[in-house]
């Protein structure tokens, strides 16, 4: 009787153990399960999306508050740079003047106006000759001194850029320090980043505005470029020249990881650089000469590898693609601009 019991409670287990199985794969395959569960991962998804980008916009907003104090720094550094400029052509004029003076001074000795003087044969000769004498030696005077005026200003001037640049040296260093972990953070929350649309929406003043510094800078140095322009970063073209959303885009996008490095896409001299947080970011234009003229922006200044009135090399680095301003997919905006107007870049690029 015994046995008759235990057999029928162990019969009795092994259904219930059946009906709770196949109970959990029945509802592991039920569709409103599974739709429940794709919602879960999207919510997820989205919200891991949105965690990545709040953290990658206060790292931005760190970096932008450090560049801020490296950029009034660079302000005062062109101030300096571009005084220095004209004050080195002022000096190259003069310099074959001053040359004359001490080649004349050394050949015919001090004593050179008194033999004139001296030589005159009536009082009324000598009183002539001692008017241009007065003349002479006064003209001589005004060109000595103001070349030794501007070699002096040109040694103040870089003294000055000097100092301002071991003043900014900290805060460039800091800013640099943050642009790495901004390029690790974007690195590691690439899977989420790269859902991110790469987009500008720049203001009619801002764009105004850099189209009349690059006409500015156009005339203050010159520039030997080709003509012929290199493309200035690899990477996937998101955007042509061209009307877009009701407004003209003055240059051609290229989207690329943040760091990616940017070339001169000729020869010629950095005539203007630029901060621009609520625009274009950091932007830099070189000036090829024959006026040719090409802009690159978004950038992060920390990654600037150039300086104000350097001359550039065509394929050198001078930067690395940045998210900066208004954008929110790194990217390089790249322009050509002919004779101070922004025109179409790809019958240029080689």
């Amino acid at each position: 009787m015994k046995r008759k019991i235990l057999v029928a409670v162990l019969a009795a287990s092994l259904a219930f153990s059946t009906w709770t199985v196949e109970s959990i794969f029945a509802a592991g395959s039920n569709p409103e399960s599974k739709l429940k569960q794709i919602q879960e991962d999207k919510t997820k998804a989205k919200a891991d999306l949105n965690q990545a980008r709040s953290a990658l916009n206060e790292q931005k907003k760190k970096l932008q508050d450090l560049e801020k104090k490296v950029d009034s720094y660079d302000q005062q550094i062109a101030k300096y740079t571009q005084s220095l400029a004209e004050n080195q052509k002022m000096l190259e004029k003069q310099e074959s003047k001053f040359k004359k003076i001490l080649v004349r001074m050394y050949q015919e000795g001090q004593m050179d106006y008194t033999v004139r003087l001296l030589e005159a044969e009536t009082f009324s000769e000598f009183l002539a000759r001692f008017e241009t004498v007065r003349i002479i030696v006064k003209q001589e005077k005004a060109i000595l001194d103001n070349y030794i005026n501007i070699k002096r200003k040109i040694e103040k001037e870089k003294a000055a850029i000097e100092k301002e640049k071991q003043k900014q040296a900290p805060y460039l260093e800091a800013a640099r320090n943050e642009y790495q972990k901004l390029v690790k953070s974007v690195s590691e929350k690439n899977q989420n980043l790269k859902h991110l649309e790469h987009q500008e929406e720049l203001t009619r003043e801002a764009i105004e505005e850099k189209n009349r510094l690059v006409r500015e800078a156009s005339g203050r140095y010159s520039g030997t470029g080709t003509g012929e322009l290199m493309w200035p970063a690899n990477g996937r073209m998101t955007s042509p020249y061209g009307w877009r959303n009701g407004r003209m885009h003055e240059g051609i996008d290229i989207a690329n990881d943040i760091g990616t490095p940017i070339y001169a896409a000729d020869s010629g001299t950095v005539s203007l650089m630029k901060s621009d947080p609520d625009g274009y970011g950091y932007y830099i234009v070189i000036n090829h000469g024959n006026g040719l003229s090409t802009l690159y922006a978004h950038m992060y200044r920390s990654s600037v590898t150039v300086s104000l009135g350097q001359r550039v090399r065509k394929g050198q680095r001078i930067a690395s693609i940045g998210n900066n301003g208004r954008s929110t997919g790194p990217h390089l905006h790249f322009e050509v601009h002919k004779n101070g107007n922004p025109v179409d870049p790809m019958p240029y690029l080689q």
